[in-house]
């Protein structure tokens, strides 16, 4: 990926709602080998699109428990997703996307589940809550197989061999573990010296293992060394005044990454491969380090025919094929410049 390739991105098909209204997308995923994209929508449908064709494959709907942090597992017709739609219920559910019909439930967070990450390597998955837990789960087993608990609002990630895990929690602590060995607790702990603390709402892991990118609940992205938990980058001109919950990825290639925004516009920037020259010292602010940003590599304007459809709150790259997907009430496939189809 270079900076030219960006730049000539465009979209190249636009699917608009399913369902009731103009419902939010909350969540979108590409299947491992690249060929489908699952999205599910804050009125309970999940659209499963074959990315190739491009085409809408399968749609179903969640209404009585709605869905959100939805993912693939290792089946393209089989995914996971949480609760959404009742203030009791904060279960994560194994959806057959076949037949419409939850395969198994896994019960134990006591409030909101705010991410969900499956592993790559085997039949593990984690879930982070509001309540305060970091929970570990086989999908053929209901019953938890591990658990983290610290106070507060968590978030996870998987590096992509799936040897370890990332969490993002309060005070602006990033937690590394070894998945072979929760219990030894972190092997890594990563403060990040900032004015103010943030709440962490998504955890990207670049597919090199070399890079931590966070968004969070300002109008703020992260992107830190993974090794040394040095911040090397802040991305703040992103327009968020809503201060809503925006997307992140990482190029396949990990060298960009690409970040929503609240006007419908989607930016890229080159990540920073130098290595920091400067002493570190102890408490640095980062905003003020980080004062004189770079402007991005490219800028995606998310514009149909009837105006911006509102703050792009889903960004994917598919990891095998040159196309991105960006989502907020309707969902966008990006590709090298080509005539646009609206589905």
């Amino acid at each position: 990926m270079d900076d030219d390739a960006l730049n000539r991105m465009r979209i190249g098909s636009v699917f608009k709602p399913e369902g009731s209204g103009h419902a939010r997308v909350n969540a979108a995923e590409f299947f491992a080998s690249g060929e489908f994209l699952v999205t599910s929508q804050d009125d309970g449908t999940v659209l499963l699109y074959d990315a190739l064709e491009p085409r809408l494959r399968t749609k179903v709907f969640c209404k009585k428990y709605g869905i959100g942090n939805t993912k693939f597992t290792h089946h393209p017709d089989a995914i996971l997703g949480s609760s959404t739609l009742s203030s009791m219920d904060h279960s994560i559910r194994y959806l057959s996307l076949h037949d419409n019909t939850y395969l198994t439930e896994y019960r134990a967070h006591t409030d909101t589940v705010c991410s969900i990450a499956v592993s790559p390597k085997d039949d593990t998955f984690l879930s982070g809550s509001m309540d305060g837990t970091v929970r570990v789960w086989d999908l053929r087993n209901t019953t938890c197989q591990g658990m983290l608990k610290k106070p507060g609002h968590h978030v996870v990630a998987y590096d992509p061999q799936g040897v370890a895990f990332c969490t993002g929690s309060p005070n602006n602590l990033i937690k590394l573990f070894d998945s072979r060995n929760l219990q030894a607790g972190p092997f890594a702990t990563f403060k990040i010296s900032a004015p103010e603390i943030y709440t962490f709402l998504d955890l990207q892991i670049s597919d090199n293992s070399k890079y931590i990118l966070i968004a969070t609940s300002k109008n703020i992205f992260l992107l830190l060394d993974a090794f040394t938990g040095e911040v090397k980058q802040v991305f703040t001109k992103i327009v968020n005044e809503n201060l809503c919950k925006l997307g992140c990825a990482f190029t396949p290639d990990s060298s960009y990454v690409t970040l929503g925004s609240q006007d419908g516009n989607v930016f890229s920037w080159k990540v920073n491969e130098e290595e920091e020259n400067e002493e570190k010292r102890d408490g640095e602010d980062i905003m003020e380090k980080f004062k004189n940003q770079p402007e991005p590599v490219s800028t995606w304007k998310q514009h149909t025919k009837k105006g911006t459809p509102g703050p792009v709150g889903c960004v994917r790259w598919n990891p095998r094929y040159k196309m991105a997907c960006t989502a907020s009430s309707v969902t966008c496939l990006w590709i090298p410049n080509q005539t646009t189809k609206e589905g």
